[in-house]
């Protein structure tokens, strides 16, 4: 999602790296990564934790359904992490910044979670 790398290593084979990874406890370890796509790590995980909603689009090829939330973003008001099942356990695939005309595509196909207001505290 971040396109890590290692200086000197032509590709990652994730098998491999995926211990390494998960074991990272602080930054990004021994790798780089694109800083560009980094910036929004946060905000992904924030998708993942509190979506407004989790759809299951025909359009994906990848992954298994899409969590989405809106963000106080002119440009890109809206995050889409995409998701994969791996045995019991959902998996990243990728995470995007949308803009609200291209957010349709997103919501065909079935609805898995609606945001629905908490009661109140």
């Amino acid at each position: 999602m971040v396109k890590l790398s290692v200086p000197g290593q032509e590709r990652l084979f994730f098998p491999e790296e995926k211990p390494k990874i998960v074991a990272t406890a602080e930054g990004f370890g021994n790798y780089e990564h694109e800083a560009r796509r980094a910036v929004r790590l946060v905000a992904s995980l924030e998708v993942l934790r509190n979506p407004d909603m989790v759809m299951r689009t025909p359009h994906l090829r990848t992954g298994d359904r899409a969590f989405i939330k809106e963000f106080a973003d002119s440009q890109y008001p809206f995050i889409v992490v995409v998701v994969h099942r791996d045995g019991n356990q959902l998996v990243l695939t990728t995470a995007q910044p949308t803009r609200r005309r291209n957010l349709k595509e997103w919501m065909k196909g079935e609805k898995l979670f609606p945001k629905t207001p908490q009661p109140p505290g």
